[in-house]
């Protein structure tokens, strides 16, 4: 179940979270979830209300494989139902982002391309099973794709309380996010997880003076 799946009202956390990781500002976010309560008044966007409501709007689509699509990439905790956040994703990506993000997203379904996985094999010490599996949990917590400096501080807060979340999220950004579009992909973030933690002490030290 989503953290705010049967929730009427919006959450600081909440907000917060979208702020994050979608391109919406706070006003936007509560316009969007006025219209999705409306819509949902529990909280959840199930599959046939997606189809009916994506059938009024395109009704020249295939509503049944959009949905699939968007169940699969989107529904992240496997409810069946979709809550406010994952929708707002969904809605970010396919219908804000760019081309390039759109068609991403699209095949998304279908895991890493051979293409990504020949290019990781070859610059980090994982194997095509270690890789998968990176790439599973990096798309559990950030299912559009997109790792976000915000995210990144609270990921690193979680796990090293005592550490200087903000400086090392510099370092980390300023080093691997290489297209500088302000977010890290998993390739990016794959970079820097081999580097930062199974590099030798002669390669910390290079990247964290670069």
């Amino acid at each position: 179940m989503g953290c705010c799946s049967s929730k009427r009202h919006l959450s600081r956390e909440d907000i917060e979270f979208l702020q994050a990781h979608t391109r919406y500002d706070e006003d936007t976010i509560r316009e969007w979830h006025e219209g999705f309560l409306q819509d949902c008044p529990t909280g959840k966007l199930y599959p046939k209300t997606f189809i009916a409501m994506y059938e009024m709007f395109f009704p020249a689509g295939d509503a049944r494989a959009f949905c699939k699509n968007v169940f699969r990439t989107f529904d992240k905790d496997c409810s069946g139902f979709i809550d406010f956040r994952e929708f707002l994703m969904a809605i970010d990506v396919t219908s804000c982002g760019s081309p390039e993000e759109r068609l991403q997203w699209a095949f998304s379904k279908q895991g890493l391309s051979q293409e990504d996985l020949e290019f990781l094999r070859a610059h980090t010490r994982y194997d095509e099973n270690t890789i998968k599996e990176w790439y599973k949990g990096f798309k559990q917590d950030c299912p559009n794709g997109r790792l976000t400096p915000v995210k990144f501080v609270d990921m690193y807060k979680m796990f090293f309380p005592s550490g200087n979340a903000e400086q090392f999220c510099d370092h980390v950004f300023r080093t691997f996010d290489t297209d500088k579009n302000g977010y890290i992909d998993f390739k990016e973030f794959l970079l820097a997880i081999d580097v930062t933690s199974a590099g030798t002490a002669e390669e910390k030290l290079k990247w964290a003076f670069r």
